[in-house]
């Protein structure tokens, strides 16, 4: 019991003191100057769901799939986790009409991200990916350098949107 709360409370300090850190750097806008060269970028990736175990692919498959949401984020990033709400919002709208979000986080505990996406209800596929945060491969190829950050793609797993900040913007431009 002791243990439990102590691991409460210290998570709860890890969290304010992300949110604190990182107040500065939500003001600052990512630098997204080469968003033109991923343009058009197929992204393809197949892996099997951290939290489900079934393979996911970002190319177009026989789920139909319109648009694929990739969503670069980490457990310890005040900005991600304030977006997670409105990811499983986005999540639950659009997902009948072919929506499909998959995370890329960029820690290194597994056991951590499932913890974190049970306490927020996250059902979105998650690609967990050796390497240490933003040395991943797929990270590194996409020359993602902080989180949270997005890239849409359309039903075929081509890149229409890179870098941008709000992702329920991106969706509703994609299902009006």
């Amino acid at each position: 019991m002791i243990r439990r709360f102590l691991y409460i409370i210290l998570l709860s300090l890890i969290i304010s003191a992300n949110l604190t850190a990182e107040t500065e750097a939500e003001t600052e806008t990512p630098d997204t100057s080469n968003a033109s060269d991923f343009i058009d970028r197929s992204f393809n990736l197949t892996f099997n769901d951290l939290l489900s175990g079934r393979e996911i692919r970002t190319i177009a498959s026989e789920d139909n799939r319109a648009a694929t949401l990739v969503v670069f984020w980490s457990i310890n990033c005040g900005p991600c986790l304030r977006e997670i709400p409105e990811l499983n919002a986005l999540y639950t709208e659009w997902k009948p009409d072919g929506l499909e979000i998959i995370g890329i986080p960029q820690d290194e505990r597994p056991e951590q991200v499932l913890s974190l996406c049970n306490r927020f209800g996250i059902t979105w596929p998650q690609f967990m990916e050796s390497g240490r945060p933003f040395k991943k491969p797929t990270t590194a190829a996409w020359q993602i350098s902080h989180t949270p950050d997005f890239i849409l793609l359309d039903s075929a797993g081509r890149v229409i949107e890179y870098g941008f900040t709000d992702p329920t913007a991106a969706v509703e431009r994609l299902f009006p």
